[in-house]
């Protein structure tokens, strides 16, 4: 089976997820591999079904249908399996989207005869915006979410893990459909595992069988603010213990328990050597560590100074060097300038992109070297009142809006528990207010909210992207305040941070971003930021496509940035004094006119 139609079963049960589950199914209507058809089964919700029906009326893709069976997710499944038509039958979350190429992946497996099942990858998206500090990734299980300890790549199996996950058709011929009582009811114990013993049973009805995890295959899954706490955890392995006992019972504790074994003598220790380890090198997350501060937005304008009487004195060496006891008047910090995350970008987008796996272990470093990332609301809140920024504080922040930053970006920062800000240009983002001057693939607003919700600040770039510094005063003004205006209908907030377009700004610039009602703005400079330079002239680092690893490090820790960007400088002051002749000639043109 070469090329298997698929048909993606999506089981839901309450009115209160309505926006993940048309999330949900807006993934799977944007495969790059179309499914040939979506069915989304109502668990015993009069009220929801009727609703899903209306929504979906004129969808010729998308049934849905009531569970035939009695109450919960196995038997909502098998409702699913039977009325479907597809070779390959795939499920994802109520409450998770899929990547783009999610069925493409999966469909690639089924070319050898012997696959009968293959599950993908699902990365949490907290929403509180980052990963718990207390929360090990050893223990992402409990939230639905591919845990670390599994292997990675194209891998075989004991099971597939139900939420992310797709099995062929004649796997359910041969093994039956999934067990009821084991499965989810609502939030009823036990919780899970019937995908474990329906994949057991399986392997043993067919013992050729070859069951695989593609961890390309990815989907992200919202984990939401309750599942955050140590009461859920708690709950949640101790309903997971019930749930393996009854699989046990079922098929027997040697196949029934030998991935939890496994994952006991090996992956527990492992993590807790590594908690170790980070304590004693102190990075968040060790045992005993710190929890992050949570950002903070402030909501009002304010003047060209930070509120806040002093100044800078001599920095230190490393921008972070005694951070705690420096004022934070003289703390340097590297704010991180990315655009597009692409594998193949647009040449017009090529040398100022990055790759995914480049944007990865940049991440990954930050992590390693124990920096904490916050958004550009926090650290110009905390520089307007003084108060301590956390250790070695960075920001990653991305322009104009590019879908990379959705589909690449995100389960990196998800991964991490890490928080950015995007600034947007409204009118190269697709949908309503498209223009048609984005220079690649843009985000839709639907991206945007997801990006908002799993805590990424939004802030403005202006809306159709031109240099602000050239523009009279009328078009200025309606640069600025169409972008805020749109931002703010489509996100219920008003942006508060903004960036200048190619980072040219002017006096009159930033007085019109102030009186426009932003709190604070990026320019470029190549250089680290400090509370001195005032909130709207705060300066950026640019990570491009040429930038190596090794390059990266040496940025974020203030090493060589002057070397590193002599030519960019030296061509930003050329420029800088031919747009002002500009200006001026275009000041007199107008006067004389």
């Amino acid at each position: 089976m070469s090329s298997p139609d698929i048909s993606v079963v999506i089981c839901v049960y309450t009115e209160d997820r309505w926006e993940d589950i048309l999330a949900a199914v807006a993934s799977v209507r944007a495969q790059s591999r179309p499914a040939l058809e979506t069915l989304l089964v109502v668990d015993h919700n009069q009220a929801l079904l009727d609703r899903l029906a209306g929504e979906y009326k004129e969808a010729g893709d998308v049934r849905v249908l009531a569970n035939a069976g009695p109450r919960g997710l196995s038997a909502g499944r098998n409702t699913g399996i039977a009325a479907s038509r597809g070779d390959v039958i795939a499920f994802l979350d109520d409450d998770a989207v899929a990547e783009r190429d999610w069925l493409r992946h999966f469909a690639s497996s089924y070319a050898d005869p012997r696959v009968m099942a293959v599950g993908g990858r699902t990365e949490p998206i907290w929403a509180s915006g980052r990963r718990p500090a207390w929360f090990p990734e050893e223990f992402d299980w409990v939230v639905g979410c591919t845990y670390r300890g599994l292997p990675r790549g194209l891998v075989r199996v004991r099971n597939v893990l139900g939420g992310n996950a797709s099995f062929r058709r004649s796997a359910f011929d041969t093994a039956g459909g999934f067990a009821t009582g084991i499965g989810r009811d609502g939030d009823k114990r036990p919780l899970g595992c019937e995908e474990t013993e329906l994949c057991i049973r399986l392997t043993r009805a067919l013992p050729e069988a070859v069951l695989l995890i593609d961890d390309r295959a990815v989907i992200h899954h919202r984990v939401p603010k309750a599942r955050e706490h140590f009461g859920y955890f708690r709950t949640r392995t101790y309903a997971e213990g019930l749930s393996k006992a009854l699989v046990a019972r079922s098929v027997g504790a040697d196949k029934g328990l030998e991935s939890e074994r496994r994952y006991t003598t090996r992956v527990l220790p492992a993590g807790v050597a590594r908690g170790l380890r980070d304590a004693v090198l102190a990075r968040p997350g060790g045992a005993g560590g710190r929890v992050r501060s949570s950002p903070e937005c402030s909501r009002r304008p304010v003047g060209t100074s930070w509120g806040v009487s002093g100044r800078a004195g001599a920095a230190p060496r490393s921008p972070w060097r005694r951070s705690r006891g420096v004022p934070v008047a003289e703390v340097r910090v590297p704010i991180l300038m990315y655009h597009a995350v692409a594998t193949d970008p647009n040449d017009a987008t090529r040398a100022l992109s990055v790759t995914p796996d480049a944007f990865a272990r940049q991440m990954a470093v930050i992590g390693d070297l124990g920096l904490t990332p916050v958004t550009t609301a926090d650290l110009a809140a905390r520089w307007r009142t003084g108060r301590p920024l956390p250790p070695r504080p960075v920001l990653v922040t991305f322009d104009d809006g590019y879908e990379g930053v959705h589909r690449h970006a995100l389960p990196v920062l998800a991964k991490h528990g890490f928080p950015a800000t995007l600034f947007v240009s409204t009118g190269w983002l697709r949908g309503a207010y498209d223009t048609g001057g984005g220079l690649d693939r843009m985000l839709d607003w639907d991206q945007v909210r997801q990006l908002a919700d799993a805590g990424v600040e939004i802030g403005g770039h202006s809306h159709s992207h031109p240099q602000l510094d050239q523009l009279d005063d009328d078009a200025l003004r309606f640069e600025l305040t169409r972008c805020r205006d749109i931002v703010a209908g489509e996100l219920g907030a008003l942006p508060v941070s903004f960036a200048y377009p190619y980072g040219y700004s002017s006096h009159r610039v930033r007085q019109e971003v102030r009186a426009t009602g932003y709190a604070q703005a990026l320019a470029v400079g190549n250089g680290l930021a400090r509370r001195h330079q005032g909130p709207y002239a705060l300066r950026r680092v640019t990570v491009r496509r040429s930038t190596g690893l090794e390059e990266f490090e040496r940025l974020i820790e203030g090493r060589a940035i002057a070397r590193t960007f002599a030519r960019d400088r030296a061509l930003t002051k050329g420029y800088a004094m031919v747009r002002r002749a500009r200006q001026v000639r275009r000041k007199a043109t107008r006067t004389r006119v």
